[in-house]
């Protein structure tokens, strides 16, 4: 079974880093957080390219850090690859080289075949890197550390620098190459459409501290907490007050509305409201009330920026509130700066957070 567990402690000069994660098969496991939070300095820690102040790690069963009984397995004697921004490559050496440089001579040619197949790169094994765009060399980096054998795999930004195109492309490429190694990958992003994505799971790093770690669906539909519902780049984040509470559910007044949320449990009166723009629907300002949807607000657009397929719309409801829609329905539902529309939520969308 490929499994990790990993409980560290990291000083690099006044900065102080503590992570704990634990998870079993063969996931993507994506490390996020806003720039400066930690998250290569857990991946240089975890790889063995920086000793921790105190903790464990162990991967497969084999213990590779223990600082309470003086164990530190060294970078090179770890079966973990680690893939830079960089990319690192010889550069007087062709692609097939530098993919079978560190194989065993008595596998290296079936090893570079594989892996030219799996990434994609079969005709460019004779090229020198200095002949290959971004995509390609980053492709060629992952081949070389796959070539390996690791038990696991660590990714530094691997999309940092590339087009879209090419992003969606290579992360094809990377997970199937993954799931035909069964080998599970640890990938840092800052970037959320990268860990929507990649991610299995997300791991969210915050200050230094790795704050909640599980299920992609389940940590972003249950932050942990306000800051962390702020580093998964939720829209909407403002202060509310509970004013009734009923069979676990209540009414908070957020500006001049009132919304109906689920209400956290040891929640004072005063509280932060997170709302996703996904979360939110628009409907004609004269529909008829359907649906399970319990908050209707009248909603004035004030502002419509594009994002490719969709469309985000500026809201104001008596308190700021963005939506993300599809072009067809905002042309369906006349969406300009200046309309009158209906912003529809359903009740467990709405996320409370004691404030304190």
């Amino acid at each position: 079974m490929n499994s990790l567990s990993y409980r560290l402690h990291t000083l690099r000069g006044d900065f102080s880093l503590h992570a704990e994660d634990a998870f079993e098969g063969a996931p993507i496991s994506v490390l996020f957080g806003p720039s400066g939070c930690g998250k290569s300095t857990l991946l240089r820690t975890l790889a063995g390219l920086e000793r921790p102040r105190e903790g464990r790690m162990e991967l497969r069963g084999t213990r590779l850090v223990d600082t309470r009984a003086g164990l530190f397995v060294t970078a090179r004697k770890r079966p973990v690859g680690l893939v830079f921004q960089e990319n690192a490559l010889f550069p007087k050496m062709s692609v097939s080289g530098n993919v079978g440089f560190g194989c065993p001579p008595s596998e290296r040619s079936a090893r570079v075949a594989e892996m030219l197949g799996l990434l994609g790169i079969v005709e460019l094994g004779e090229r020198l890197p200095g002949e290959l765009s971004g995509g390609q060399l980053r492709r060629v980096a992952i081949a070389r550390s796959l070539a390996a054998r690791p038990e696991l795999l660590l990714l530094d930004e691997p999309f940092a620098g590339l087009d879209r195109p090419t992003r969606r492309a290579l992360g094809a490429s990377l997970r199937e190459a993954l799931a035909a190694l069964d080998t599970p990958a640890i990938l840092v992003t800052h970037e959320r459409e990268v860990a929507l994505r990649m991610g299995d799971r997300l791991c969210v790093l915050i200050d230094g501290e790795l704050r909640q770690a599980g299920p992609i669906v389940e940590v972003l539909e249950q932050p942990a907490d306000l800051d962390v519902a702020r580093a998964l780049g939720v829209e909407t984040l403002t202060l509310g007050r509970i004013v009734t509470r009923e069979a676990g559910l209540c009414r908070v007044r957020v500006g001049e509305a009132e919304l109906l949320a689920v209400c956290p449990e040891g929640a004072g009166e005063q509280v932060a409201v997170a709302i996703r723009a996904e979360d939110v629907a628009l409907e004609s300002a004269s529909a008829d009330s359907k649906g399970s949807a319990r908050n209707r607000l009248e909603a004035r657009v004030v502002g419509v920026d594009s994002e490719d397929a969709l469309l985000r719309v500026h809201l104001d409801c008596g308190f700021a509130l963005d939506a993300l829609v599809t072009r067809l329905s905002a042309e369906s539902l006349g969406v300009r700066e200046g309309a009158r529309l209906l912003a529809v939520i359903k009740t467990p969308a709405i996320k409370l957070f004691a404030r304190g």
